[in-house]
């Protein structure tokens, strides 16, 4: 696992910055970050943050959605306690994530330019 973080706000334009800090928080709440993808498609900053938070909706996601998939079987054959006891581990595992956003809205209320740990060097947009 990677911890380092990589800063590389320097290679950013201050104008961008300031001008995109307010949409690009939406790239940290989950499938909200298509708005500052779609609406900033010409901001390195927002599209920084955009890869960084469609990263974390897609874990998210799949984090949830393999919960679903694990726990409605059980719950249909009347297996509760097994059942809340999956589910509240796979709500443990959707902690990280939510830590990341946090992470992420600092950075972009900050203007900084900061991979996050772990996930920070993924690229899915350019």
């Amino acid at each position: 696992m990677d911890f380092n973080t990589n800063d590389c706000t320097s290679t950013y334009d201050p104008a961008d910055i300031q001008a995109n800090k307010g949409i690009t928080i939406l790239s940290y709440i989950s499938w909200l970050v298509l708005v500052p993808l779609l609406a900033r498609k010409d901001s390195r900053f927002a599209r920084f943050h955009s890869n960084q938070g469609f990263v974390l909706a897609i874990i998210g996601t799949a984090i949830s959605i393999t919960g679903t998939v694990i726990t409605t079987p059980l719950n249909l054959a009347h297996l509760w306690v097994v059942s809340t006891v999956i589910s509240v581990l796979f709500w443990l595992l959707e902690i990280p994530v939510l830590v990341f956003c946090i992470i992420g809205i600092v950075n972009v209320a900050q203007g900084r330019a900061v991979e996050l740990p772990i996930i920070g060097k993924i690229k899915i947009f350019k």
